[in-house]
């Protein structure tokens, strides 16, 4: 799921600075999940386990670094605080910059030709946003960590993906259809998913 550069700017302007506590808590268990299970699909090598090197990242360590600092009510200097503050407030423009550069490396007119990304674009931003809600509310009664989980799972396929692929010697250009055709689509599937379910 791309939470960082889609994800994150909506939970933060729908919910604000706690529902971005919570979208940062569920960092932990997709890098956990991306960097294991998600790369031995791609890589081909289910049977050589878990590399302890890739799932210890630095996404995943700043994650759980913010959490602890937050949890113990760290204080910090006023300088460190405004630094992050404004790189915070740096999200959404940046965000929106790092998706359109990498899609526009992505020739549209072969994006629209496999209709296997369509089912799987289906699946991603659709059955993946409604079954989640609908499990968390067996479960959860907080409405705003329903949401905020439910507006990560609405998200388009991650960039992450293509370069991923590279690495392992599969799809460039099938997981890089996935994540124009998703990123398009979900412009109009993200807010139809928040209106309807939230």
């Amino acid at each position: 799921m791309n939470i960082s550069f889609v994800g994150f700017p909506l939970v933060e302007t729908y919910y604000g600075s706690e529902g971005m506590f919570y979208a940062c808590l569920s960092c932990v268990p997709m890098n956990l999940l991306m960097f294991s299970a998600g790369v031995a699909t791609i890589s081909g090598n289910k049977a050589n386990g878990i590399n302890l090197k890739q799932l210890l990242n630095i996404p995943l360590i700043a994650t759980v670094i913010g959490i602890v600092i937050m949890m113990i009510e760290l204080p910090l200097p006023g300088v460190v605080s405004s630094t992050i503050y404004s790189l915070a407030a740096a999200t959404i423009p940046v965000s929106m910059i790092i998706l359109g550069s990498s899609l526009a490396g992505i020739p549209i007119r072969t994006a629209f030709n496999d209709v296997g990304i369509y089912v799987t674009t289906f699946v991603r931003l659709i059955v993946c946003p409604v079954v989640t809600n609908l499990i968390l509310r067996l479960f959860v009664d907080n409405e705003m960590l329903i949401g905020t989980v439910t507006i990560l799972a609405s998200t388009p396929v991650a960039v992450l993906m293509t370069p991923l692929c590279v690495q392992y010697g599969k799809s460039e250009r099938l997981s890089s259809k996935s994540i124009f055709i998703s990123t398009v689509v979900s412009m109009v599937t993200m807010p139809l998913i928040i209106w309807i379910l939230l």
